[in-house]
This record gives C-alpha cells, sequence and structure tokens, in this order.
C-alpha cells in the first residue's frame, strides 16, 4: 500500500510538472487565431495596454528587437491575414474610451479599441447617430478602419467617409496627426491598410441625426427598376436606404 502511494505522488508531480512545463511554453509562444479559426499562427507575445506611451514602448522595443507587430482588435478579418508567425499580438480592446462628444457639430472622438455598440450607447441619448454601419455593431472603430468597412446606406457607403480625422502611432514611434488637409497620402493609406502603416490611437467621427424609418415596398417588372429607383429614390430626399 505504501509504496502505491508514492508512485501516486511520483506520478502525480510529474505530471503536475509536465503540464506547468507545457503551459509555460504556451504562455511564451501563444498560437493565435481569429474567429474563423482559419489560420492558426504562432506568435511571440500578447501585449496590451490602455496607455498612450505603454503602446509607444511596445513599438519602440520591437524595433530594437526587429519584432514584427501584429494588431488585433475583435479578430474577425476573415483568415486571420493581419497575424504575423512569431510576432507580437498587440490587442487593442482596452484602448477603448470615448473622448470627446460635440453635440453642435455632431462630432465624436473615441479611442481604436471603442466597438460601434459603445458608440451607439453613448451618442443614443443626444439623438445622434452614426452615419456609416456594418451589419454588426461588434467590431472596434479600429478594425473597422483598417479595412475600410461599407455602409448599407446608399448616401454614405465606405467608412471612410464619414472619418474627419485620427492619429496614427508609426513604425519609428512617432505620433501623427491624419486627415484630408494634415497628412492627407496617409489618410487614404491606412484606412484600408490592414495594420500595415501604423496603429490608430484615436478616431474623429462624423455622426448624424438619429432618425426612425418607415420601411415602404414596391412591386414592380425587374426593367422598371432603374427608372423607379432614380426617380423615386435617388432624387427623393424623404426616402433613405437601409
Amino acid at each position: 500500500m505504501y509504496k502505491y502511494r508514492y508512485f501516486t505522488v511520483i506520478l502525480y508531480v510529474t505530471i503536475f510538472i509536465g503540464s506547468y512545463h507545457l503551459f509555460q511554453i504556451q504562455l511564451s509562444n501563444p498560437i493565435i487565431e481569429d474567429h474563423g479559426r482559419l489560420l492558426p499562427v504562432k506568435m511571440k507575445a500578447i501585449k496590451s495596454s490602455n496607455d498612450e506611451e505603454k503602446l509607444r514602448k511596445v513599438i519602440l522595443d520591437a524595433n530594437k528587437n526587429n519584432d514584427p507587430i501584429s494588431i488585433g482588435g475583435m479578430q474577425h478579418s476573415q483568415g486571420g491575414q493581419t497575424l504575423y508567425p512569431n510576432g507580437i499580438l498587440l490587442d487593442m480592446k482596452s484602448y477603448n474610451k470615448i473622448l470627446e462628444l460635440d453635440q453642435e457639430k455632431k462630432l465624436i472622438t473615441v479611442q481604436s479599441g471603442t466597438t460601434w455598440a459603445d458608440i451607439q450607447s453613448y451618442i443614443n441619448p443626444y439623438g445622434l447617430a452614426l452615419k456609416v454601419s456594418q451589419s454588426q455593431n461588434i467590431f472596434t472603430v479600429g478594425g473597422s478602419l483598417s479595412v475600410n468597412v461599407h455602409g448599407r446606406d446608399i448616401a454614405y457607403t465606405s467608412l471612410i467617409e464619414s472619418v474627419e480625422s485620427f492619429r496614427l502611432l508609426n513604425a519609428e514611434g512617432n505620433i501623427l496627426h491624419v486627415s484630408r488637409q494634415e497628412n492627407p497620402e496617409l489618410f487614404k493609406l491606412v484606412i484600408g491598410g490592414y495594420g500595415l502603416f501604423g496603429i490608430i490611437l484615436d478616431v474623429t467621427l462624423q455622426l448624424t441625426d438619429d432618425e426612425l424609418y418607415q420601411i415602404r415596398t414596391t412591386s414592380l417588372a425587374y426593367d422598371e427598376y432603374s427608372a423607379y429607383f432614380k426617380t423615386n429614390v435617388l432624387q427623393d430626399e424623404a426616402v433613405k436606404c437601409i
């Protein structure tokens, strides 16, 4: 009986040490995948911060060690193509403060880890709404800008149309103000750039009035559609498409 207990203890300790060692290996070299789970990638580390200077330090340290940076929000990009093997995943979800709302100008400034749901909840009591919305509101603002998502309203097609400006932390650790007037070349490159040009820190977005829509449908022949759409939709300011 004594020998059996001794063997059990040794076996337990061996399994524990082996499991702990495996856990440390996985912790130091985590395998990451997006929500599609199509392309698991082994990364060097995962880092996250809600402090601008700490994010800047991550970039500067990565430069010293020649570590590539991958930027992640909700990680819904198809195929996981933003993940770089043996790189550092910078998780931006905790960088999610709503910084300022200008009701008169209908502008809101948010950190890039903020979700669209966060913004909608915040601006709804003020009678304001997003100009461009995806079909889901679970994504981060930075992630949506990085792929330049499209909206569902024919008046405002892609997200870039509702972006006033943003701040960019580039690969050298410099923070740049980017708009259509300031660093305009980066404005079109970063929006839709999949994080290749730096980290989007905070974004100022144009808002619009919140409206209650009434759905109206019409049945017509397919060859009548173009003329009907031009006359009764495009030329009628009271009609909105969702």
